[in-house]
């Protein structure tokens, strides 16, 4: 299990963030974000509505509306970019108001910046928009990026990459976040560069790559319980907005933004599609890379493109693998969040109240 764990753990920091190509195998895709959808543009923002919405009647709006487009389908409304992020309230058909704002979060060389905002829980609350983010690393950021971070009053940062990731490409952010640094599984820096060259010279099949992924996303959640512990009640015991991010966002992000919703009593299906959003929100990334693949095997004309593209798209086999894991040593999820998360019913509670209303 050591030497999966650290085999994988090198193939893992080299394809995370790397290129891609056309999936031999399609990947999946969330439909999380289907209607109503706001996309943030580099100018304004865009409701997209589909039925059921009742697409006339919008009961808020913290920003002007500036057009309105009504097709067959569906209606766009546009919003004028001013300050602070959009939030709008609709009024569904069957006379339910919900609050909605862009969940996909734009910056330009920080990828998968994503709100958890907006997602059910199995009482019928709904997490609020802009107290819990997820990202990839954030050494991209720009000046005015760090700006808009401070804006959306990020109070708290978790990194949650190895030593080495983040002294390569360190953090920016703004100076009034406190940043916090965990460390959920050792860096065997030998081990890494091992890992690396067998990748490189197509020593992992696809099938040896698919379950060094089970393999990690299983020993995650477990093997530290203590770290991973620690990062849970970081991120929830905080009373301004969180952000929790590794390199690419979607891997061990992943797997936190999992543990973070099954805390607040999201269902299983629902945390899968969150989860899957990784892919929708890198697709353009992953496969503006695809041309890197024939630059690479003229080095290394061994290198497996299916291999490279199990690392570097999610799949829900991985993410049940790290669920399986939890259940298999503990029992059920509600057990690992009192037994290893250490949080009471009355805490857990305490942290619905907080973040869903």
């Amino acid at each position: 299990m050591m030497l999966k764990r650290f085999f994988f753990i090198g193939s893992w920091l080299l394809l995370s963030a790397s290129c891609a190509y056309k999936a031999t195998q399609p990947p999946q895709f969330s439909k999380l974000d289907q209607s109503p959808v706001v996309i943030e543009t580099k100018h304004n923002y865009e409701l997209h509505l589909k039925s059921p919405q009742n697409r006339g009647d919008i009961l808020f709006t913290t920003h002007l509306i500036q057009k309105k487009t009504v097709h067959s389908d569906d209606t766009v409304v546009r919003f004028a970019k001013q300050e602070g992020r959009l939030l709008v309230a609709l009024r569904t058909d069957n006379n339910d108001t919900i609050q909605w704002s862009n969940r996909k979060i734009l910056f330009k060389k920080v990828p998968n910046f994503r709100d958890l905002g907006g997602i059910q829980t199995t009482e019928g609350r709904t997490i609020y928009w802009g107290k819990l983010f997820r990202s990839g690393q954030l050494n991209g950021l720009r000046k005015h990026d760090v700006k808009k971070m401070e804006e959306m009053d990020i109070g708290t940062l978790v990194d949650l990459r190895t030593e080495v990731e983040l002294h390569k490409k360190p953090d920016k952010y703004p100076t009034t976040t406190t940043y916090f640094h965990y460390n959920a599984f050792e860096d065997e820096q030998e081990q890494l560069a091992k890992t690396r060259q067998a990748v490189f010279k197509g020593e992992i099949s696809p099938i040896e790559s698919v379950e060094l992924l089970k393999a990690f996303y299983s020993y995650y959640p477990i093997e530290e319980p203590e770290i991973i512990k620690e990062i849970i009640h970081k991120v929830l015991d905080q009373n301004h907005a969180v952000l929790f991010h590794c390199s690419a966002g979607k891997d061990r992000t992943g797997i936190i933004a999992a543990l973070v919703l099954s805390v607040l009593k999201v269902d299983r299906e629902t945390i899968y599609q969150e989860y899957l959003l990784s892919n929708n929100y890198r697709q353009k990334g992953i496969e503006k890379q695809l041309k890197l693949l024939k630059v690479g095997r003229l080095i290394y004309p061994k290198l497996n493109q299916t291999v490279v593209e199990n690392f570097s798209w999610v799949n829900t086999d991985y993410l049940m693998a790290s669920f399986g894991a939890i259940e298999s040593r503990y029992g059920s999820m509600d057990n690992y969040i009192s037994q290893v998360l250490k949080i009471t019913e009355s805490d857990r509670q305490k942290y619905i109240e907080k973040f869903t209303y």
